[in-house]
């Protein structure tokens, strides 16, 4: 990617005085690069980069000013795959959302309840349900599950198709944050068998991915995920078709519910058959990396979205927590 490409892939990402840091440096390298006298100085130039006066210097200096910042200006193998698998996640992960809500709003939107955005914050809550005096009542996050355990029948005995895994520590996560602050925690998950999402994020256009691809190999770049998160948006807003194709699979996708308690008591029922980690000697240096999972059935360990939606609006949400909390869902 040249100088001037990266520019103009920014210029659409962002509003030309609003790129995030530490981009305004290539805007100066560019004015640098076509020969023009640059009007900003190193120090509010580093401070508009957030980077050292020393670091602008260098980058300004380097004869590939791309190469100064990202190290090179084509993205490594391992990176530009990390980006595609890093995009892919966040384009499943938003469209998930986003029909979550859709479905909310149509299928079980109340006056006792109001939904309530938390995905800015990053947690493990991407929504909080709150009750009519602004209380919040319910925690949710959201899964998605693409990629199948294809040995799930032989290790855990469940159908591939119908295996969720779910990582251990999650779950206790949650149960520790709904005694805590007394409120249930709930697990949204939907299945769409076969869609990855190393395969959906190298369906996106290639001059973002090639960006994304720079940004994960840069050196000490400050927050990555707002670039990530700024492509996911772009391509939303212009109705890429890549990203329509995914929102529409997981629209027909099958949707689920499961509560922190439930996944609890299952786990301490079924330990030693659904979680396959604890069965395995030595699992932690055969398998670098990978965490604990608890594997659910979908079909019979979850609840299915739209009974609890149904039963969200037509018998109220005291009922619905009492079923929650029991662990019943």
């Amino acid at each position: 990617m040249t100088l001037e490409k990266l520019v103009e892939l920014l210029n659409r990402l962002y509003p030309e005085s609003q790129w995030p840091k530490p981009f305004p440096v290539l805007k100066e390298a560019l004015r640098k690069v076509q020969g023009f006298v640059g009007d900003t100085s190193i120090p509010q130039l580093a401070r508009e980069s957030g980077l050292t006066k020393l670091r602008v210097q260098e980058i300004l200096s380097n004869v590939n000013p791309m190469a100064g910042l990202f190290g090179s200006q084509t993205p490594a193998e391992k990176f530009a795959k990390s980006a595609r698998q890093m995009l892919g996640n966040l384009i499943v992960g938003h469209c998930a959302e986003r029909i979550f809500v859709e479905r909310y709003k149509r299928e079980a939107a109340t006056n006792e309840l109001a939904l309530h955005d938390q995905r800015q914050g990053r947690t493990d809550t991407d929504y909080r349900l709150h009750n009519g005096k602004g209380r919040p009542v319910y925690r949710i996050n959201i899964k998605f599950v693409g990629s199948q355990f294809r040995r799930a029948k032989e290790l855990v005995g469940l159908e591939p198709a119908d295996c969720f895994a779910l990582a251990t520590y999650k779950i206790r996560a949650a149960l520790e944050k709904q005694t805590e602050e007394k409120l249930p925690f709930l697990f949204i998950v939907v299945s769409v068998p076969g869609l990855s999402a190393e395969e959906v994020g190298g369906k996106a256009p290639e001059d973002m991915l090639e960006l994304l691809g720079l940004v994960a190999q840069a050196q000490k770049f400050p927050r990555k995920r707002d670039v990530q998160d700024s492509v996911v948006e772009y391509l939303e807003s212009v109705r890429d078709q890549g990203y329509i194709d995914v929102l529409n699979r997981i629209e027909h996708g099958n949707w689920y519910v499961l509560s922190a308690r439930r996944a609890d008591n299952l786990l301490h029922e079924k330990l030693f058959e659904r979680v396959y980690a604890l069965s395995v000697r030595g699992f932690a240096s055969h398998f670098r990396g990978a965490e604990v999972d608890m594997h659910f059935s979908l079909s019979k360990d979850l609840t299915p979205l739209d009974k609890y939606l149904h039963d969200l609006r037509e018998r109220g949400y005291p009922v619905v927590t009492t079923l929650l909390e029991r662990g019943d869902w």
